[in-house]
């Protein structure tokens, strides 16, 4: 199978853009599977349809959101998540540091919730079963971390972005980190000897 498509956002005016709060919310909500029209964001996130549509049409110039066909008399429309991957590869880390920083923790804050959910819901049957939650530090040079990143990559590619219409299918929760542990002042660890 071949790979999707992978947007890879790398302007730091659209990387500090996508760290607004309003954003990470909808982008939280489509991610996860879930449609909504502009009244329904701005209801969920405290703000005027107006001011929603204003980040809504953003997230569309970036190519992460887009306006789903009209349903009903099509006066007001959802907005659903773009089939494509992305990934944040900024041409100045050391200016949108700041903004990649919101966005994890944005994307974090909602996983975090999204998690504890599903344990308090304390659902019992085949899909309790099923839930993991693991973390695993292995020792890696930079180029087995991007190879391991794109083979986790090409193995999602094998799963799909929306609902099938298959009996028993639900959106699940697949997140992976890969990145270098530091010290407390910001340097890589010493060599276990």
């Amino acid at each position: 199978m071949t790979s999707r498509p992978e947007k890879v956002i790398s302007d730091p005016k659209a990387i500090r853009a996508l760290a607004h709060p309003a954003r990470i919310t909808v982008l939280n909500e489509l991610i996860s599977g879930r449609a909504r029209t502009a009244t329904e964001f701005a209801e969920l996130i405290g703000l005027t349809p107006s001011a929603m549509s204003y980040h809504l049409r953003a997230l569309e110039r970036f190519g992460l959101i887009e306006r789903a066909p009209a349903e009903g008399d099509g006066r007001e429309r959802r907005w659903r998540r773009v089939e494509v991957g992305w990934r944040i590869e900024s041409e100045q880390p050391a200016v949108t540091a700041p903004a990649e920083a919101a966005l994890v923790a944005g994307f974090l804050d909602h996983q975090r919730r999204e998690v504890l959910d599903y344990i308090e819901a304390a659902e019992e049957g085949p899909w309790r079963e099923v839930g993991s939650l693991s973390r695993s530090i292995r020792w890696l040079t930079r180029d087995q971390v991007a190879a391991l990143g794109e083979q986790l990559r090409a193995l999602l590619d094998d799963f799909p972005l929306t609902d099938p219409g298959e009996p028993d299918t639900r959106p699940v929760a697949i997140t992976s980190t890969l990145f270098p542990i530091l010290d407390a002042d910001g340097s890589a660890p010493a060599p276990i000897e």
